[in-house]
């Protein structure tokens, strides 16, 4: 079986070519499924990340640092966050902490451990991270663990797009229709020598 690899990443290619609503969702629905903010220390998996994501039609802001974080949160609206647990400065569970974002409105919290410690769940959970993964992660276990905790179905969405572009269709059809039952009785204008 072909493997992709790429920062902490193995996608079989068989998901990879199954995963639905991969290139142009956001186009096809015009707007982002949701807004999420990914903060880690390394650039490369943070990257990866952000490309995953977007494909399969996200909106992404990257933060290198708690730092980071709390300034980007701080200058937006986000409704998931993902971060990593261990980062130089401070960590995973300290940067949200001091973020303390207010109830109504807050988003939804992901960290990310390669050390699966229940006392760094149960931590995590005691600040308000609803969701702990383990590192490394496959690309289509983090988009089922993703799309699930923000309510999105695929599937779903799928249907929605492909009736959208029904519709279009008709409508560029019937247009094309009309236009040619308009000029339909009309004679086409001579021709110009020499043209």
């Amino acid at each position: 079986m072909a493997q992709y690899k790429g920062s902490n990443f193995t996608c079989p290619a068989r998901a990879r070519e199954t995963t639905v609503l991969r290139v142009g969702i956001r186009q096809d629905l015009g707007k982002p499924l949701a807004r999420l903010l990914i903060v880690d220390d390394l650039v490369m998996l943070r990257k990866g990340v952000r490309i995953i994501l977007e494909d399969v039609g996200y909106e992404v802001e990257e933060a290198g640092s708690g730092e980071e974080a709390l300034q980007v949160l701080g200058a937006g609206q986000f409704d998931f966050v993902m971060t990593d647990l261990s980062m130089p400065g401070m960590t995973g569970i300290e940067w949200v902490r001091k973020a303390n974002p207010p109830k109504e409105g807050r988003p939804i919290f992901l960290m990310m451990s390669a050390k699966f410690d229940p006392s760094i769940v149960e931590q995590a959970k005691s600040i308000g991270i609803q969701e702990v993964m383990q590192k490394p992660y496959r690309r289509e276990a983090l988009i089922a663990k993703i799309d699930h905790v923000l309510g999105v179905d695929r599937k779903k969405l799928l249907k929605e797009i492909e009736e959208q572009a029904t519709e279009r269709r008709a409508k560029a059809k019937a247009k094309k229709d009309k236009k040619d039952d308009k000029h339909a009785g009309e004679t086409p204008p001579p021709e110009t020598p020499g043209h």
